[in-house]
């Protein structure tokens, strides 16, 4: 911090992101059956995953614009290191009025980039992926795949309120080195078992699999592609009930594959008393309205540390949670004690 108003920082973090996504037709059809779907079409994406491991290189800038406002950013140089991405493409299915057949046909897509060997068989279709040869030292000083994005945000001191918003992780990576483009095209027609195939399950369940593998032939293509960070959104305020107790609301959006996941927060933080800060919340998310939240922060002016969640009932109940996480972090502030100043020497 030079002066008052301006404020630079710089970090280097490693991140790894990771959303699963699946279709709830595709569940309700295993639970329930072809029957609600007989003499009908109906069309579902696929599912996949969408997970990546990248270095961030940081460059932040805030200015005070005034004594209410204040605006900050972040410029991001991104490093990837390893992904698999799954392409959300249309699975067409049907359902024969007359002989109950399931049909499907789909064109999946899938790209990844990291240390893989596949092979081949003898037509080029891809028959076996694994695990490629690692050397420490060349993946974690990997400066290929690069990446570009930013960081967004204002705090505004209103008369009573302090609002704050913010948009993170606007941006992109483009996978160049060790990449694989995966492509499949197929269709399947699920008639069911008979009684004859319950003589002999095994031999059922050994035909089923072998037309799965007729029809799920992939083939391999060269090249690099792009992928897009999960960019989230927040706009919030906090009220002042006293010196060291404030009230506060959240609303927050987060960009996951197709759709985006919407939430609310509402809590009450106490911060001040002799280090120790803690927060109580209730959260509306993912569906669901049953997410208490603790945090918890002990510590000095030049180290703390703190623990946090924004669902601790999932700890006790898990078959029924929808959301579970937790954070613990510790905080070093070397160099930021406040300056004590000499008492000016009288003139007296």
């Amino acid at each position: 911090r030079p002066n008052e108003r301006d404020y630079y920082n710089f970090s280097v973090t490693e991140k790894v992101d990771m959303k699963l996504f699946f279709p709830k037709k595709l569940v309700m059809l295993a639970r329930d059956g072809n029957t609600p779907y007989v003499g009908d079409e109906f069309t579902v994406r696929n599912p996949g995953i969408n997970a990546f491991y990248y270095r961030e290189f940081s460059f932040g800038y805030s200015r005070k614009m005034d004594s209410r406002l204040t605006l900050g950013a972040h410029a991001k140089v991104l490093f990837g290191m390893a992904g698999v991405f799954t392409r959300r493409r249309p699975i067409h299915l049907n359902v024969d009025g007359n002989t109950y057949n399931l049909n499907a046909d789909w064109n999946l897509r899938a790209d990844a980039a990291g240390p893989m060997t596949v092979g081949y068989d003898a037509n080029g279709y891809v028959n076996s992926i694994g695990v490629g040869a690692i050397s420490p030292v060349a993946f974690l000083l990997n400066f290929k795949n690069v990446g570009l994005a930013a960081d967004l945000g204002f705090i505004y001191h209103a008369d009573v309120l302090t609002w704050s918003g913010s948009v993170l992780d606007l941006g992109l990576i483009y996978w160049t080195a060790q990449t694989h483009r995966f492509r499949q095209d197929g269709s399947f027609v699920f008639s069911g078992a008979t009684p004859a195939n319950g003589t002999d399950p095994n031999a059922y369940i050994a035909m089923i699999r072998d037309s799965l593998n007729n029809q799920l032939r992939v083939r391999e293509a060269k090249g690099g592609f792009v992928s897009f960070l999960n960019p989230r959104a927040y706009v919030g305020a906090t009220y002042p009930l006293s010196d060291h107790l404030n009230a506060g609301a959240l609303l927050r959006t987060e960009l996951y594959p197709g759709r985006p996941i919407v939430g609310t927060t509402l809590s009450l933080n106490a911060f001040g008393w002799k280090g120790f800060s803690g927060s109580v919340s209730y959260s509306a998310m993912n569906g669901s309205l049953k997410n208490i939240g603790l945090g918890l922060g002990i510590g000095s002016e030049t180290f703390k540390i703190h623990l946090i969640s924004d669902n601790v009932l999932a700890f006790f109940f898990p078959s029924s949670a929808r959301n579970a996480n937790i954070r613990f972090g510790m905080h070093l502030m070397l160099g930021c004690h406040e300056k004590k100043r000499s008492p000016s020497k009288s003139s007296y």
